[in-house]
């Protein structure tokens, strides 16, 4: 496996664990008692509560109580202490338990339990929720089946990465210890500094405001990493109430959006730089998340200022502006054609058409043993249920493979029949006896029986063997996407043309005319049809070598005549 290879290989997993994250993420949320999507109260949470400073540091001041707070007796006007409630300073507490609360009332020291609430799930919520799922399914596509390029790797990390800090930050955790440290790894700036250093590959050499403004960047990151610890550790050792609005929570706010202006800028540069097809993927990503970084600083800045049902309002449209980023990206990959949209395609009405047949099994069966058989006993509908599972899981693999070929003749005919026709020729390469014909009609295959707009075939003694794609070649075996290596040779792919791993050219593939990422069956195909090109090679180099050899045989042996038959000199 390459070294490229394994680096997609550990983003893949990296997106599968990002995906438990945010699924656990979405259960504590919604399903646990206190999480934030909660109809009753605002401010912090369901509970009912609003609150603002007090006079005492270590003291929340009870502006409203409503639903649980209320039926648990808190007034307005008691003051609560905040060592009593994790709730009330984190945003977070177990599923079902009951909060018990110190409450400070003309003097006296009240212990009062809030009991829990059903939670109700919200729009503004599902709709961050949404656009993280959206931003891994789209990280995930880039790093399994995207068109290779040089930034589609790290991009992909980067998305994944953002997705994954946002899960640490809204899930509920089951202690104010875990969730300090979960917060605090969250809310570092992962993102940003990984975006700068994403947009600084582009566009070699940089220029001198380009290497300002990157280290402008890296700068505030570090800022906004030391003001997120400092935050934390004011908390833990301070006791400083965390979730107040104040203006301290302001100046927080923007010490830790201060990287975004120089990451955007950053963003803007690389683009200018870049080449034309790199710089509208860069534009794209820089202006998907400028949008929300904006309205990110905007919330975080103007909540405080609005207060009451306003900042809870400002709060939720950010929450939706999140879901601009996935949008963005998504239609730039869809312009560009990053992604294999026939594959995608594909295996959506396969996953679709199984699963329709799957659940209309059991469907049917329930409503035959309710129609026909309505004096059978639960034990032998149980059984009858099994029995369907076990035949279908048999049955799975078989089945999967009927739809797909199914799906394939009727949606992308013409695609498997180009597939074929490259395949056929493969074969039919290695009996071909002139090399000049088999090279012109090898490319002409490939051009009327692909959407590839250039074909070329470059032997041996015009390649640098030191060449990275190359000598990646030489060494797996295996097609090189050009994009990822630093080489001399232009196109999308280079296909080896080798026997008994011996290397004797390149079939070199340019971009595919309607600018797609080349599918999986397709480089499969071109796979197999320059294997039997360097076949062809070898085995047309075998005979020329053995009809030279049997010539000078040949001519050896006619001397070898003409010596004996002279007659001997006297």
């Amino acid at each position: 496996m390459s070294g490229e290879q394994a680096s997609n290989k550990r983003v893949l997993w990296f997106c599968l664990f990002t995906a438990i994250a945010i699924l656990a993420s979405f259960s504590s949320r919604a399903f646990t008692t206190w999480g934030a999507m909660t109809p009753t109260g605002s401010g912090i949470g369901g509970d009912g509560l609003k609150v603002s400073e007090a006079s005492e540091p270590f003291f929340l001041k009870v502006t409203s109580a409503t639903g649980p707070a209320a039926r648990a007796g808190i007034l307005a006007g008691d003051q609560i202490d905040v060592h009593s409630s994790q709730r009330l300073v984190m945003g977070s507490s177990p599923r079902n338990t009951f909060e018990h609360v110190t409450v400070i009332r003309s003097g006296r020291a009240l212990q009062i339990t809030i009991a829990p609430e059903v939670p109700v799930l919200n729009w503004n919520e599902l709709a961050r929720y949404l656009a993280d799922a959206w931003i891994l399914v789209f990280s995930t596509l880039i790093a399994w089946r995207g068109k290779r390029w040089p930034g589609s790797t790290p991009l992909a990390l980067i998305l994944s990465v953002g997705a994954l800090t946002d899960a640490l930050i809204r899930s509920v955790w089951p202690s104010w210890q875990i969730t300090l440290v979960a917060h605090a790894l969250g809310g570092l700036p992962w993102t940003f500094a990984l975006l700068a250093a994403f947009f600084a590959e582009f566009g070699h050499p940089l220029s001198k405001a380009r290497l300002l403004w990157t280290r402008i960047a890296y700068a505030t990151c570090m800022l906004s990493g030391l003001a997120i610890v400092a935050h934390f550790l004011a908390y833990v050792l301070i006791w400083v109430p965390m979730n107040v609005q104040t203006q301290e929570f302001q100046i927080f706010e923007l010490a830790i959006t201060s990287p975004a202006l120089p990451t955007i800028i950053c963003g803007i540069l690389a683009a200018q730089a870049a080449g034309a097809s790199e710089g509208q993927r860069i534009g794209w990503v820089t202006a998907s998340y400028g949008f929300y970084w904006a309205a990110w600083i905007l919330a975080g800045q103007a909540g405080p200022l609005v207060g009451g049902e306003d900042a809870t309002w400002v709060w939720r449209t950010l929450n939706v502006t999140h879901i601009f980023v996935p949008l963005g990206l998504t239609y730039a990959a869809l312009q560009r054609r990053l992604f294999d949209v026939g594959f995608i395609i594909n295996r959506a009405a396969v996953f679709t058409v199984v699963s329709t047949i799957v659940i209309g099994s059991f469907v049917l069966l329930e409503w035959a043993l309710g129609k026909w058989f309505e004096d059978v006993s639960h034990a032998t509908s149980i059984m009858l249920n099994a029995a369907l599972a076990l035949m279908l899981g048999l049955s799975m693999r078989l089945l999967h493979h009927r739809v797909d070929g199914f799906v394939d003749s009727v949606f992308f005919r013409k695609r498997n029949e180009n597939e074929r026709a490259l395949r056929r020729f493969a074969r039919e390469v290695s009996l071909m006896t002139d090399r000049t014909v088999m090279l012109e009609r090898t490319k002409t295959v490939i051009l009327e029986h692909s959407e590839i707009s250039a074909v070329d075939i470059t032997m041996i003694e015009a390649l640098d063997l030191n060449d990275a794609a190359v000598l990646a070649m030489r060494t797996w075996h295996e097609p090189a996407e050009l994009a990822r290596y630093r080489t001399s040779i232009v196109g999308e792919y280079a296909f080896p043309l080798e026997v008994h791993g011996n290397l004797s050219g390149a079939l070199v593939c340019g971009q595919k005319r309607n600018e797609e990422a080349y599918a999986p069956d397709e480089i499969d195909a071109i796979k197999e049809l320059s294997h039997g090109v360097g076949l062809a090679l070898w085995t047309l180099d075998s005979a020329g070598n053995r009809n030279n050899e049997l010539a000078n045989i040949y001519c050896e042996l006619r001397a070898i005549r003409g010596m004996l038959s002279s007659p001997k000199s006297a």
